[in-house]
């Protein structure tokens, strides 16, 4: 009786701990509400207590969402554990990545197929989204993970066999610091971490939502040098224009994640017009959509609109990846 009256204070510290923890809207105006979101298309219902409120979603800057870091709780030799998101193999992996991440609210995203096509919307549904990329210490999880176990609950169908998901660049410590994002990861690498890590890949819609559709820049309308992690272009003797890595940002490579604080989405998401590349989860004749630009290009190529369908197979210091979830 005595340890049923001692696992019951232990779960109900858990719910109250639940209860308290709040997401945050952010109001254009500067203020921060906190209480529990629910996304009802042209309002944000705002729940506090037995309070609800509605909000103006032309109103709001955009919403911060985190699940509730839960830590194991000890009561008197009694381990009282809440329910968490497992791996797809059934080991608990999720609490080993601790990612904040962002409720992207529902919208119309506008979509051109190719050059020249014609523009048409796309309504996605509201959804969460990694406020950062992966970085190379969230990655090296996912390898240890591998090692000891195998890929085989989370890789990809189409999967070429024999895979190894370890990155082209993992012992160049000009893109191995832990603070990095992974690069040099081809998009079955990507998907792998996504599905080990409880999560998926964003749609290119979603991930063209995430990055805000108001503008053609985080900023702005104008391109801005040093605005974000960019690249410069030069001219050859033979009128080709070639790409390049530059230092004229404060980095040559990968920068370390948010080290721009003005490539930021309307909604907080990180580093989605500079730095590197992102897979996504659509694909268009085996191809896949990458997204976003990278330290390679000028600034004025950094753009939220920015994709391009490239091979799966591609492993390049340009690329990497963040995950998304359904909104629950």
């Amino acid at each position: 009786m005595k340890k049923l009256v001692l696992l019951g204070s232990a779960f109900a510290y858990l719910f109250l701990a639940s209860c308290l923890h709040a997401d945050t809207v952010v109001m254009k105006d500067g203020r921060r509400l906190e209480g529990k979101v629910i996304d009802k298309g042209e309002t944000i219902e705002l729940r506090t207590g037995a309070t609800k409120t509605l909000l103006d979603r032309s109103e709001v800057a955009r919403v911060e969402r985190k699940k509730a870091p839960y830590e194991n709780i000890e009561f008197f030799g009694l381990k009282a554990r809440p329910p968490i998101k497992n791996g797809t193999d059934g080991r608990k992996t999720c609490e080993q990545i601790q990612v904040e991440m962002v409720y992207i609210p529902s919208g119309e995203v506008p979509i051109r197929e190719a050059q020249g096509g014609a523009l048409r919307k796309v309504h996605v549904r509201a959804f969460l989204m990694d406020r950062t990329e992966v970085t190379n210490a969230q990655y090296a999880l996912f390898l240890k993970h591998v090692a000891a176990y195998g890929d085989t609950a989370c890789a990809h169908p189409e999967q070429p066999v024999g895979k190894d998901h370890t990155p082209a660049h993992w012992d160049d410590p000009k893109f191995n610091q832990p603070r990095q994002p992974v690069v040099g990861v081809d998009w079955y690498d990507a998907y792998a971490f996504a599905k080990w890590a409880g999560k998926r890949l964003p749609t290119r819609e979603e991930w063209r939502l995430a990055a805000g559709v108001g503008s053609v820049y985080p900023w702005g309308n104008d391109p801005q040098p040093n605005a974000c992690n960019h690249g410069s272009v030069r001219m050859l003797d033979s009128g080709e224009r070639k790409l390049y890595t530059d230092s004229s940002d404060g980095f040559v490579y990968a920068a370390p994640s948010a080290s721009f604080a003005s490539d930021q989405s309307p909604y907080g998401c990180l580093d989605m017009a500079g730095n590197v590349s992102e897979w996504t989860a659509t694909l268009n004749a085996g191809r896949a959509c990458r997204c976003g630009g990278n330290m390679c290009q000028p600034a004025e190529l950094c753009r939220n609109r920015t994709y391009r369908f490239m091979e799966r197979s591609l492993r390049s210091f340009t690329t990497g990846f963040r995950c998304a979830t359904d909104a629950e």
